[in-house]
């Protein structure tokens, strides 16, 4: 069974695939290599993959020219786990590592539909288009389909070229290639975009042009659309682990990702013994930005006299997007007293009296002082939220017996202990803007904070359709189409270039119909609905339309 294929592309054109089936496989110009490669450029054993606990990985085999993935060079007799899709370069061949599921499947029907053809008298060649078959993260890869036919009655070799993405996102397993009369031969492009912050998300505008290498006039474009999404990486550090008293705890924090990245900080600590000051509790990051988030932290009870204290306290950073992954990272902060733990004693013996019994009478009132009833912060993790998400509402409270919130002045929750910094609230049932209130009580004394956040409908399609739902092949059909989207700030449809010649506008609005598409269907097709909300969040939804054979009706 197999579980991976090697494709392998010589300077001249020439192409070979080779299927990965053994456990250990080794590439060399060597006869005895299970892959011989006759060319000097590359070593007797260049490097061997092996393919173990459902994972292939690439050793470079101390060659003499190195091997080199993705463009960097690997280290000799280092292994890497290969994902698929992986460019690899030795001496002048370049190869691609394809991942293969040889499971049993069901039967899946032809994607014929899916390809566009172009073709015109005069050029003496046709061109067949199909993909990218799907919207590909950075990181990971897509391919398109180019199927070249000769027909002219002479052997003819054509140049292919794409543009549309960085350079470094796209390799064509055969730039140029020869083919003999009336012959169809296939070229793959591989759409690799790089895990990197650059990496710019979103919809972009492929040209594919094939022409004939002695006369590039003579040429076949095609257009098609790779779609980029988004990939999120995060990572945070402590400046210094340990935090003594009246010192700031500095927290780094990186998006690594290729999106905005909002983010809501906050602290915990166990028996919730600590209040944490953050001046910018909630930031947004751009794609690859660094930043340095800087607070205080303190202890609620002070204490004058007595040995250091250590308490174990986390960094909470949470993500205010769809992902809304929760990371800590662990830290210890360190009470310094006032005043040492023999203080006190010497204090007793220096001082008689009046003097000792005021300076004790003055520490047992401040012992016994409870603070001033004051709420200090009151703060959510996010001032806009989809109906139905949560929200995490902290809050710094001093001398409080006890808490309760309340949403346009209605109690939701009652009897909250005062020893609670935080608390989470639904949203399913509101929408609109609404005002969240945080009140604090002490004995008959009662103090309020609130916040206004805003509570939008998620995006929804609630309708998509093309009428008439089914088409007459070959024969001249107008279509409307019509949508609404609950929520969408923009919208565009994509898939009709099969079936007409109309132009399109790039974008439209939430609700829009599309009367009087002319066009003659070939073939079945699909239509996607995009849409996008003003936060990002994305939805897409596919209509596929059939199309019949006519039917002869005899006349009466």
């Amino acid at each position: 069974m197999a579980y991976g294929r090697l494709d392998v592309f010589w300077p001249d054109g020439k192409y070979e695939t080779f299927s990965m089936e053994a456990a250990s496989v080794s590439v060399g110009r060597s006869s005895g290599n299970t892959i011989t490669l006759d060319t000097d450029t590359i070593s007797r054993y260049h490097f061997s993959i092996t393919y173990q606990d459902d994972q292939a990985q690439l050793t470079d085999l101390d060659s003499a020219n190195g091997t080199y993935i993705d463009g960097q060079q690997m280290q000799s007799n280092q292994p890497r786990i290969l994902q698929g899709g992986e460019e690899i370069q030795i001496g002048h061949l370049r190869m691609i590592y394809h991942a293969v599921d040889d499971m049993p499947t069901l039967p899946m029907s032809a994607l014929a539909e899916d390809t566009q053809r172009i073709e015109r008298e005069t050029v003496g060649f046709r061109i067949d288009v199909y993909g990218p078959e799907f919207a590909v993260p950075p990181g990971s890869h897509t391919f398109a389909e180019v199927s070249i036919t000769n027909t002219t009655d002479v052997p003819n070799r054509y140049t292919v070229k794409v543009s549309g993405l960085p350079e470094d996102w796209i390799r064509i397993n055969r730039p140029e290639l020869d083919i003999n009369p009336q012959d169809t031969a296939s070229i793959v492009i591989n759409i690799k975009p790089f895990r990197h912050s650059d990496s710019v998300p979103g919809s972009y505008p492929l040209k594919v042009v094939v022409a004939l290498k002695n006369e590039p006039e003579t040429n076949l474009e095609a257009e098609m659309t790779a779609r980029i999404l988004p990939y999120g990486g995060f990572g945070m550090a402590l400046s210094a682990n340990r935090i003594a008293s009246g010192e700031p705890f500095r927290l780094h924090v990186h998006n690594q990702g290729s999106a905005g990245l909002p983010l809501f900080i906050t602290g915990r600590s166990k028996d919730d013994q600590l209040n944490f000051g953050i001046p910018t509790p909630q930031l947004i990051l751009a794609p690859g930005q660094r930043q340095v988030v800087q607070g205080e932290i303190r202890t609620k009870k002070t204490r004058l006299f007595g040995a250091q204290h250590e308490y174990d306290f986390d960094l909470l950073v949470r993500s205010r997007d769809d992902a809304a992954f929760l990371a800590a990272i662990p830290g210890h902060f360190v009470e310094k007293p006032v005043l040492p733990g023999w203080a006190a004693l010497a204090l007793i013996v220096l001082s008689f009296g009046v003097i000792a019994l005021v300076g004790l009478g003055l520490i047992l009132v401040i012992q016994a002082a409870s603070p001033d009833l004051a709420i200090r912060s009151f703060q959510s993790d996010q001032p806009r939220v989809a109906q139905g998400d949560l929200i995490t509402l902290s809050w710094d409270v001093t001398g409080a017996d006890q808490l309760s919130i309340s949403v346009n002045g209605q109690i939701v929750k009652s009897d909250i202990s005062a020893e609670i910094s935080t608390t989470e609230l639904e949203t399913g049932a509101y929408n609109g803007d609404i005002t969240v209130s945080l009140m604090a009580t002490n004995n008959n004394e009662t103090i309020s904070d609130s916040l206004a956040i805003s509570v939008f409908s998620p995006i929804t399609v609630d309708y998509f359709e093309v009428l008439p739902p089914i088409l007459v092949r070959n024969v001249v059909q107008e279509i409307t189409v019509r949508w609404k989207v609950t929520g969408a700030s923009f919208t565009n449809i994509t898939g009709l270039d099969v079936f007409t010649t109309t132009p399109l506008a790039p974008s439209y609005g939430a609700e829009e119909t599309i009367s009087g598409v002319a066009g003659v269907p070939l073939d079945r097709f699909v239509a996607t609905l995009y849409a996008e909300d003003a936060q990002g969040r994305f939805i897409e939804q596919a209509l596929t339309i059939e199309v019949i054979d006519p039917t002869c009706v005899p006349a009466n």
